[in-house]
């Protein structure tokens, strides 16, 4: 189950990446600011999928990470610990930074620049080609259903891992 909790964590992280990138151009960290004011569902969504990946209870990604800590704890296997350990601290830093971006921080408001043909920048708004851009707010497209079915996994597989693992025991030992 933990394997497939991070292959959800993982698919639904990248359907929401590629869903801001696509309706708002977002490429960096830093163009997520806002995010969770523009649309609540994706940045609910990435914060679930995201605390998965960090390892944080009640996801299914704790319980991976629990089992692989305690597993080579129980080996003495210190360095795959230490691994364990690294690997959640590097998470929680880059994930930490997106979450915090999209509800903590606002958008920087620039006016539009055009460059022109010589080199130099015309500071006046572009011109509307009448093409209609996609919006950037939550709906019910099939995106959204990834999202929060991945979010919902995570969270789902999470809680009920220790049920399953209790009844694995006895054909695992």
């Amino acid at each position: 189950p933990a394997l497939r909790g991070g292959a959800a964590a993982k698919c639904g992280l990248f359907v929401a990446v590629g869903r801001v990138a696509a309706r708002e151009g977002a490429t960096t960290v830093a163009d997520y600011a806002g995010l969770a004011a523009r649309a609540p569902v994706t940045a609910a969504a990435v914060a679930v999928l995201g605390v998965s990946l960090v390892g944080l209870p009640p996801t299914v990604g704790f319980a991976g990470k629990w089992y692989l800590g305690v597993g080579a704890a129980d080996a003495g296997a210190w360095g795959a610990l230490a691994v364990v350990l690294a690997s959640t601290l590097l998470s929680l830093a880059y994930v930490g930074r997106l979450v915090e971006r999209a509800y903590l921080a606002s958008p920087d408001v620039t006016p539009p620049v055009d460059a022109r043909a010589d080199g130099g920048v015309d500071s006046a708004p572009a011109v509307d080609d009448g093409t209609d851009s996609v919006p950037a707010v939550d709906g019910t497209d099939s995106a959204t259903v990834v999202l929060v079915a991945a979010a919902v996994a995570v969270v789902v597989l999470g809680l009920g891992s220790s049920a399953l693992a209790a009844w694995l025991a006895p054909v695992v030992e």
